[in-house]
């Protein structure tokens, strides 16, 4: 019993480390960690250049980053919808550096009772994002790290 307590608590403390980021219908947590800035929507320079699958650019501290613009379905778009507030932008280091838009980003809240799972073999692709799905508060949350996020951003194709 208190070995899986202690697992409980662990599992706990690991979750409360991950950012939530909100992109209609979809939750995705990545790393808190690796957010290095928010910025409102209005920063990123909304347009795609020859070759990128990014909606837009953003500078940061003498930097310039690709923006990217994920769908609920985890399709990527070329644009900056109206409905999106914020920009996280993720990583350290410049070549794995990259925003995300979104409509709220908040800490993933402790509620107690949250299921993490492995993502089941009908949900892996190659080229996937997702890392483990949390089942919290009557909602599926995605959790996916930077590697595998950068990846798909990289590897996957613009739908529009």
């Amino acid at each position: 019993m208190a070995a899986a307590r202690k697992r409980k608590l662990a599992q706990q403390q690991a979750l409360e480390n991950y950012a939530l980021l909100t992109v209609g219908d979809l939750q995705l947590a990545l790393p808190q960690s690796q957010v290095v800035t928010i910025e409102l929507v209005g920063s990123v320079i909304a347009f795609s250049r020859e070759g990128s699958k990014a909606a837009g650019f953003i500078e940061y501290e003498g930097g310039e980053w690709p923006v990217y613009s994920l769908t609920p379905e985890l399709h990527l778009r070329r644009y900056v919808p109206q409905k999106r507030r914020f920009c996280v932008c993720f990583g350290r280091q410049a070549q794995h550096a990259f925003a995300l838009l979104c409509d709220d980003v908040s800490l993933l809240p402790d509620t107690g009772d949250a299921l993490l799972r492995d993502v089941p073999d009908c949900m892996l692709r190659p080229g996937s994002p997702l890392r483990q799905l949390l089942w919290m508060n009557d909602r599926l949350v995605l959790l996916s790290d930077l590697p595998l996020m950068h990846q798909f951003l990289e590897t996957t194709r613009v739908d529009d």
